[in-house]
């Protein structure tokens, strides 16, 4: 009786009260919890949008810088053959001016670009591939920045070689001062002779042939490496269309 009398709150205590009261609770959490979930998950929809939008206009604008310099290589490859055809011909070691000056300043150097990557670097860099649903999406992008900066390698590297080593345009062999500036070739001057020095051997001949014929391998090799960027850039391009398109769509579930 004594036990009952201490513990008397318990036993007059309304169980089915209590219960509910604890099953409330429960699920007030519960919808706390769930609300909390959803709306991080828009926010995360939110930021995930604005990543891919970024990155689709980067592409989309890398894609017709790509586009054109390959136009401009292609036009390199036929300069450098046009040049490389006049010097296999040519055994007098005098070279028209005017030639000259259509071959010389175009391939003084090996042309590259440097494509944006702002948006890239942001959605790698601030961990924004964590709010990319889409694994397929994720692949492609590694494989786009990793063909993207195997490229940029490939042209400083195939710039620096060319510069250091291949340059047709040796100043130690050639009188490059002589070389008419291009409005000359447009007045009614007489045009003079560009003259090798004397040092000018059929050896050299063919080292500047030789390097000329380098010079068409970077090319292509370059090409091939822009192509393989362009490759990526076209999949991805279509995939973040599809992706923005149907969360656009109002018919869309959100995963």
């Amino acid at each position: 009786m004594k036990f009952k009398e201490r513990f008397r709150f318990f036993f007059n205590l309304d169980y089915h009260y209590a219960f509910l009261q604890v099953i409330l609770m429960v699920i007030s959490i519960l919808i706390a919890f769930w609300v909390d979930t959803w709306w991080q998950g828009k926010q995360n929809i939110k930021k995930e949008k604005a990543y891919l939008s970024a990155l689709k206009s980067e592409l989309e604008e890398n894609q017709r810088i790509y586009d054109s310099h390959m136009e401009k290589l292609k036009e390199d490859v036929s300069t450098t053959s046009n040049f490389l055809s006049m010097l296999k011909g040519n055994t007098s070691g005098q070279i028209p001016a005017d030639s000259l000056q259509k071959y010389i300043w175009p391939l003084a150097t090996i042309n590259v670009i440097t494509p944006i990557q702002a948006a890239l670097d942001d959605l790698i860099n601030s961990g924004g591939m964590q709010y990319i649903r889409s694994d397929i999406l994720r692949r492609q992008i590694a494989t786009y920045k990793q063909n993207f900066e195997f490229d940029f390698e490939k042209q400083r590297s195939a710039l620096k070689l060319w510069n250091s080593t291949l340059s047709v345009f040796n100043l130690n062999n050639m009188n490059i001062s002589q070389v008419v500036p291009a409005d000359a070739i447009e007045s009614s001057s007489e045009i003079p002779k560009f003259a090798f020095n004397s040092s000018f051997s059929a050896s050299d001949r063919r080292t500047y042939i030789n390097r000329l014929v380098q010079r068409i391998l970077l090319i292509d090799s370059l090409q091939e490496s822009h192509r393989k960027v362009l490759q990526n850039i076209r999949p991805l391009l279509f995939q973040l269309n599809y992706q923005l398109n149907s969360e656009a769509s109002p018919n869309s579930q959100n995963l």
